[in-house]
Protein backbone atom coordinates (compact mmCIF):
# COMPACT_ATOMS: atom_id res chain seq x y z
CA UNK A 1 0.00 0.00 0.00
CA UNK A 2 1.34 3.75 -0.92
CA UNK A 3 1.29 6.33 0.84
CA UNK A 4 -1.54 7.74 -0.60
CA UNK A 5 -3.37 5.15 0.46
CA UNK A 6 -2.47 5.02 4.17
CA UNK A 7 -3.07 9.52 4.15
CA UNK A 8 -6.85 8.65 2.70
CA UNK A 9 -7.10 5.79 5.92
CA UNK A 10 -5.89 8.58 7.62
CA UNK A 11 -8.65 10.39 7.29
CA UNK A 12 -10.99 7.78 9.18
CA UNK A 13 -9.03 6.99 11.62
CA UNK A 14 -6.23 9.60 12.32
CA UNK A 15 -6.19 11.87 14.57
CA UNK A 16 -9.50 14.31 14.47
CA UNK A 17 -6.84 17.09 16.64
CA UNK A 18 -4.80 17.76 13.80
CA UNK A 19 -1.99 15.34 15.56
CA UNK A 20 0.73 14.88 13.61
CA UNK A 21 0.74 11.97 11.24
CA UNK A 22 3.23 9.97 13.49
CA UNK A 23 0.96 9.66 16.16
CA UNK A 24 -1.82 8.73 13.94
CA UNK A 25 0.19 5.63 12.28
CA UNK A 26 1.62 4.38 15.77
CA UNK A 27 -2.26 4.19 17.08
CA UNK A 28 -3.40 2.89 13.96
CA UNK A 29 -0.96 0.41 13.94
CA UNK A 30 -1.47 -0.17 17.71
CA UNK A 31 -4.97 -0.79 17.00
CA UNK A 32 -4.36 -3.33 13.73
CA UNK A 33 -5.84 -1.18 11.63
CA UNK A 34 -5.06 -2.93 8.31
CA UNK A 35 -4.37 0.19 6.18
CA UNK A 36 -1.49 0.73 8.78
CA UNK A 37 -0.31 -2.44 9.20
CA UNK A 38 -0.02 -2.98 5.42
CA UNK A 39 1.40 0.34 5.31
CA UNK A 40 4.42 -0.46 7.74
CA UNK A 41 4.72 -4.29 6.66
CA UNK A 42 5.47 -2.93 3.26
CA UNK A 43 8.01 -0.13 4.78
CA UNK A 44 9.58 -2.05 7.40
CA UNK A 45 10.11 -5.21 4.43
CA UNK A 46 12.02 -2.63 1.86
CA UNK A 47 14.02 -1.23 5.04
CA UNK A 48 14.91 -4.48 6.04
CA UNK A 49 16.00 -5.46 2.27
CA UNK A 50 17.87 -2.20 2.13
CA UNK A 51 20.14 -2.79 5.80
CA UNK A 52 21.04 -6.27 4.17
CA UNK A 53 22.39 -4.83 0.90
CA UNK A 54 24.24 -2.33 2.90
CA UNK A 55 25.11 -5.43 5.66
CA UNK A 56 26.26 -7.56 2.37
CA UNK A 57 28.50 -5.02 1.31
CA UNK A 58 30.54 -4.35 5.23
CA UNK A 59 30.19 -7.28 6.84
CA UNK A 60 29.11 -6.63 10.60
CA UNK A 61 29.00 -9.32 13.07
CA UNK A 62 25.89 -7.24 14.54
CA UNK A 63 22.90 -4.07 13.30
CA UNK A 64 21.51 -2.78 15.38
CA UNK A 65 18.11 -1.15 14.28
CA UNK A 66 17.64 2.27 15.88
CA UNK A 67 15.90 5.76 16.23
CA UNK A 68 12.05 6.90 16.24
CA UNK A 69 10.44 4.73 13.65
CA UNK A 70 11.34 1.53 15.70
CA UNK A 71 8.40 2.76 18.38
CA UNK A 72 5.77 2.01 15.30
CA UNK A 73 6.03 -1.43 16.90
CA UNK A 74 5.75 -5.31 15.32
CA UNK A 75 4.83 -4.14 12.23
CA UNK A 76 7.34 -2.58 11.27
CA UNK A 77 10.16 -4.54 13.05
CA UNK A 78 9.12 -7.31 11.81
CA UNK A 79 8.82 -6.63 8.78
CA UNK A 80 12.61 -5.44 8.65
CA UNK A 81 13.46 -8.32 10.39
CA UNK A 82 11.80 -10.73 7.47
CA UNK A 83 13.21 -8.59 4.74
CA UNK A 84 16.53 -8.40 5.97
CA UNK A 85 16.51 -12.35 6.68
CA UNK A 86 14.97 -13.03 3.43
CA UNK A 87 18.54 -11.97 1.83
CA UNK A 88 20.80 -14.24 3.85
CA UNK A 89 19.02 -17.61 3.67
CA UNK A 90 22.37 -19.06 5.69
CA UNK A 91 24.57 -17.04 8.04
CA UNK A 92 23.67 -13.49 8.84
CA UNK A 93 25.01 -11.07 11.32
CA UNK A 94 22.85 -10.57 14.42
CA UNK A 95 19.71 -7.93 13.56
CA UNK A 96 18.65 -6.36 17.01
CA UNK A 97 15.97 -3.60 17.27
CA UNK A 98 16.58 -0.80 20.19
CA UNK A 99 14.04 2.33 20.64
CA UNK A 100 15.56 4.56 23.65
CA UNK A 101 14.83 8.11 23.67
CA UNK A 102 18.49 9.46 24.51
CA UNK A 103 19.89 6.65 21.46
CA UNK A 104 21.94 9.65 19.37
CA UNK A 105 23.72 9.68 22.84
CA UNK A 106 25.04 6.31 21.79
CA UNK A 107 26.09 7.09 18.14
CA UNK A 108 27.73 10.04 19.67
CA UNK A 109 29.93 7.79 21.95
CA UNK A 110 30.37 5.31 19.02
CA UNK A 111 32.12 8.67 17.18
CA UNK A 112 34.44 9.33 19.76
CA UNK A 113 35.39 5.72 20.60
CA UNK A 114 36.33 5.23 16.89
CA UNK A 115 38.29 8.72 17.46
CA UNK A 116 40.18 7.19 19.97
CA UNK A 117 41.48 4.23 18.24
CA UNK A 118 41.93 5.92 14.98
CA UNK A 119 45.41 5.42 12.75
CA UNK A 120 45.06 8.46 10.97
Amino acid sequence: MGLARWISARQKYGSKRGGNQHDDLTTAAAASNPDAVRFLEGVGCEMGERIANLVAFVDPELVIVSGEAIRFGAALTDAIRAGFERQFPLTKPELTMDWQSDYWTLDAAVLVVQGLFSQT
